[in-house]
């Protein structure tokens, strides 16, 4: 039987970190190798180029948005769901705070390194699923879809804004203001 290897996801994830602490430019094949602990000629195996390699990092991003998305998914109704999805930056407000948002913080990244379609895609299937609970709450589709984007506007430009100033604070304070926000929103 065939070993697998779990070096493409590890190569993966040390570029996401690197991509995220230090941009597309600030990283090279020979980095992202030393950093997941691979020969770096063997990095050419599961990557042949920086692009290909974006296009990992973008791959990672789409997992972890998975990942949170399947979480909030098992909160009972769409106040419970959204509220677990603001959640999720407040409990990551140190880490937004050092190092910017996943999204906020690669998007642009990978926009200018050619990924813009997979950053496109990204960003319309979190949209859609949170307008998917304003919908479940009885908000027509183009209603629901305004307010998915306030409420990622709101709450991405607050984890921009707390890692500008190095203050969880007015992260903190745009995801109470949210919750509530979408708490009247069933009323």
């Amino acid at each position: 039987m065939p070993r697998t290897s779990d070096k493409p996801e590890r190569l993966r994830a040390a570029a996401f970190t690197l991509t995220r602490d230090k941009g597309v430019d600030g990283w090279t094949l020979a980095d992202v190798a030393a950093a997941a602990g691979v020969p770096a000629g063997s990095i050419f195996y599961h990557f042949r180029t920086k692009e290909a390699m974006v296009l990992g990092v973008a791959d990672e991003l789409d997992s972890d948005l998975a990942a949170i998305l399947a979480t909030c998914a098992l909160e009972d109704g769409p106040v419970a769901r959204l509220t677990a999805l603001l959640d999720t930056y407040g409990d990551r407000s140190s880490e937004i705070v050092a190092r910017g948002t996943a999204i906020g913080t690669l998007a642009p990244q990978l926009r200018r390194a050619g990924a813009a379609d997979r950053v496109v895609a990204l960003q319309e299937r979190l949209v859609g699923w949170i307008a998917a609970q304003f919908e479940e709450l009885g908000f027509a589709p183009a209603a629901a879809r305004a307010r998915a984007l306030h409420l990622l506007s709101g709450i991405e430009g607050a984890a921009a804004l707390a890692y500008a100033l190095g203050d969880p604070q007015p992260l903190d304070l745009e995801a109470a203001h949210l919750a509530r926000w979408v708490s009247r929103a069933s009323a």
